[in-house]
């Protein structure tokens, strides 16, 4: 199991230091920084990774990086803010917390998981972003929102 570390951590100085054996000595971690989502590396990484793990709870239900991964098949494991409904889905891993122990569980579980249901989950989150998650599908919800603040104005 490998995991890549993408984003821009290197301007995150208490996270690098709290962080650095796990970083720069494990073997099996990589520290990519950040990634425009149309380079080839990233284009790169979404063929050889099958999961992204997002443990952020920001309060963005999926942020764009990880919904651009699952537009490429990339199962997500991710947080969910809460107050959102956390029923089981079928196109990646909700994580009902960000504890370490229960981030490190969802990813071992993953990682167990045969390859045919790894191929299904795929077809299924790249479904999802392309069924729910597009730039018409956000154009349309704003247009919704932005009536219905009107309309009580």
């Amino acid at each position: 199991v490998y995991l890549y570390v993408c984003g821009p951590i290197e301007d995150n100085e208490a996270f690098l230091e709290e962080y650095h054996d796990e970083l720069y000595e494990a073997r099996n971690v990589h520290v990519e920084g950040y990634l425009n989502v149309q380079s080839k590396r990233f284009e790169e990484l979404t063929r050889q990774c099958g999961y992204v793990l997002n443990p952020s709870a920001s309060g963005v239900i999926l942020p764009g990086a990880l919904i651009t991964c699952m537009h490429r098949g990339v199962i997500p494991i991710t947080a969910i803010p809460p107050g959102i409904d956390s029923a089981p889905v079928n196109w990646g891993i909700l994580l009902d917390d960000t504890e370490v122990s229960i981030i490190r569980e969802a990813v071992l579980e993953a990682s167990r998981r045969p390859p045919e249901v790894c191929r299904e989950m795929s077809r299924d989150a790249c479904r999802e972003a392309k069924e729910n998650y597009t730039k018409e599908t956000f154009a349309r919800d704003l247009r919704t929102a932005l009536r219905s603040i009107l309309d009580e104005a």
